[in-house]
């Protein structure tokens, strides 16, 4: 069978309404964030570390007007998904930079820190505190349940 489908305006708000799930507001206000603040202009003809600085500052401006908090993994977990599914639309870079500081820091302090860690959670929200993360072992790729390697501090 061929032929076209008629969608009108409002069917395809109710479709993209459907597909985003949840934290509807949440999604608009940080995509109407982005559309009017100038840094989140795409560019293609940057260097690879102008690319990493401006992921960086992106992230920066999201974080502090309070798009995603790690606070987030306990009082509505889907609203870190939201935040990071609109995150990487707008910059794939940005959005692994959210996963970083706020899933893989963040999410490591908040479900497995002591109450001395949680000290670290303002600094983790307005990224004075800036997570990395690190898997070195050859022959593993990505793969990190595989790898064999014990990290001492």
């Amino acid at each position: 069978m061929t032929g076209s489908l008629d969608f009108t305006a409002s069917d395809v708000g109710k479709v993209a309404r459907i597909l985003a799930n949840d934290n509807h507001e949440h999604r608009r206000q940080m995509q109407d964030f982005a559309a009017k603040d100038p840094i989140y202009i795409p560019r293609y003809d940057i260097s690879l570390e102008a690319k990493r600085e401006l992921a960086l500052q992106r992230l920066r401006r999201l974080a502090h007007e309070g798009f995603i908090s790690v606070l987030d993994f306990e009082k509505n977990p889907l609203r870190v998904f939201s935040a990071h599914e609109i995150a990487g639309m707008i910059d794939g870079s940005m959005g692994t930079k959210m996963t970083v500081q706020w899933n893989l820091f963040g999410g490591t302090v908040i479900k497995l820190g002591t109450q001395r860690h949680r000290d670290l959670l303002p600094k983790i929200d307005d990224m004075s505190a800036i997570g990395c993360f690190g898997l070195t072992e050859l022959g593993y790729g990505n793969n990190a349940v595989e790898m064999e390697t014990t990290a001492h501090y």
